[in-house]
């Protein structure tokens, strides 16, 4: 587990469907017990979704929603991937450019880890 430096650990994710929304929904509901077991206030970013309008299942203000993924994967803020997309790719693309920043990652990408875990794994020890 990292030792966060900062005052506040800024959270990316890639994916609002079912599993993102069930993050988020998470995350919200359990913010200050997070926090208080990790030590330092937690706080969603940005969200890459494919459709914009889309209903969500959860509410999240709108402003942290883009439909490119490269505006999480670039923000120089962001300290916790979540890859919540699903498939192979461009899933996989999308974690290797987040190690390679240095992100943490976190994915619930059962098909990904199948395939790619052993590059992916090699990657994030490196």
């Amino acid at each position: 587990m990292p030792e966060w430096k900062k005052k506040q650990i800024d959270i990316g994710i890639l994916g609002l469907g079912v599993v993102g929304s069930g993050t988020v929904d998470l995350l919200q509901r359990q913010k200050a017990e997070i926090e208080r077991k990790i030590g330092v206030p937690i706080n969603i970013k940005r969200i890459a979704v494919r459709n914009l309008e889309k209903p969500r299942a959860v509410t999240v203000d709108r402003t942290l929603l883009t439909n490119n993924a490269y505006d999480v994967l670039n923000d120089p803020d962001i300290d916790i991937l979540c890859e919540l997309i699903g498939g192979v790719e461009p899933a996989k693309e999308y974690v290797m450019y987040a190690l390679n920043r240095g992100m943490q990652v976190v994915t619930a990408n059962k098909e990904m880890i199948a395939k790619e875990g052993d590059d992916l794994m090699t990657l994030a020890r490196e």
